[in-house]
């Protein structure tokens, strides 16, 4: 029986992101640091012997990093010209990439030792790699496992930190268009995930809520719809955040006020698992009607 050894090399670079509120971006730049560890390899009585020789736990970041899978082996009985056909797998770690029902097929092509594409999904995986040779023999890899993550909050915030002033503008010029009344901006963000696009979307134009007179609660219902996919080779768009403005009281008297700013219990307790929130509010702890409408102001956290 001839005896071979099939090294499988998947490098997995870039970051994956789950939504992490408190990540930062000193966070982000220690998940790049990863340790090389090697795999031995021990004989068996397979003809060629499959392993991966990949870096500890691997991170990739959605709409920012992706998969870097190649494939290298070294035997006296193949070349990379014996090489028939290539297949990647995908499935929710745990689960087995190569059985129907559970992975998913990732991609593959004809001598396609290497595979580079967008993940489409958060989340744990574990990818499998089938190699086909000319002679029709079949030899499966080891398992690689991969975390899918969001970028973490604050780089988020600041992706879309201009479309965020330009809702607190007109939360402001409402006010002063309409004395004694007032309302709340804001939209949804999305995270679009295809194969070819990876992208932030947000509301446009901008979702507002109900006018309210001087005393009456402003409320907003963010409407998203959402397109999520139960199957990480397919893409899809996810909700990741909500992000809503508090409104000036500035045309109001003196007996109105809002104590303390920012994010309000109502606002912390509608949001949805898994999902940032975001306020634009002014600064000062609290405010009362007649305050100047150009205060400082900044986005809150929820």
């Amino acid at each position: 029986m001839k005896k071979t050894k099939f090294l499988l090399l998947i490098p997995l670079t870039g970051l994956l992101w789950v939504l992490l509120f408190s990540c930062t971006k000193e966070d982000l730049s220690k998940t790049q640091q990863v340790k090389q560890v090697n795999i031995d390899t021990k004989s068996t009585d397979e003809d060629v012997q499959v392993v991966f020789l990949t870096s500890g736990s691997s991170l990739i970041t959605l709409l920012q990093g992706n998969y870097q899978l190649r494939l290298s082996f070294y035997t006296p009985w193949y070349t990379e010209n014996d090489v028939a056909y290539v297949y990647y797998y995908i499935a929710k770690t745990g689960d087995d990439p190569l059985k129907d029902g559970e992975g998913h097929y990732l991609d593959g092509g004809v001598s396609m030792l290497s595979y580079s594409g967008n993940p489409l999904k958060a989340g744990i995986w574990d990818i499998q790699a089938q190699v086909r040779f000319n002679d029709v023999e079949t030899y499966d890899s080891d398992i690689v496992t991969v975390t899918v993550e969001y970028p973490p909050r604050e780089v988020i915030k600041s992706w879309v930190s201009s479309d965020m002033d330009d809702a607190w503008q007109k939360t402001k010029e409402f006010a002063e268009k309409n004395h004694g009344k007032y309302k709340e901006y804001g939209f949804c963000l999305y995270a679009y995930l295809d194969r070819d696009v990876q992208k932030l979307m947000i509301d446009s134009p901008f979702q507002t809520g109900n006018t309210s007179e001087c005393g009456e609660d402003a409320t907003l219902t963010l409407n998203n719809f959402p397109h999520p996919s139960t199957d990480p080779s397919q893409g899809g768009i996810y909700l990741i955040g909500l992000f809503h403005t508090h409104p000036p009281l500035t045309y109001c008297s003196s007996s109105v006020y809002r104590n303390p700013t920012g994010a309000s219990w109502i606002d912390t307790s509608n949001l949805p698992e898994n999902t940032l929130g975001f306020v634009y509010d002014y600064s000062q702890g609290s405010i009362k009607g007649g305050h100047g409408i150009n205060l400082g102001a900044k986005v809150y956290d929820l």
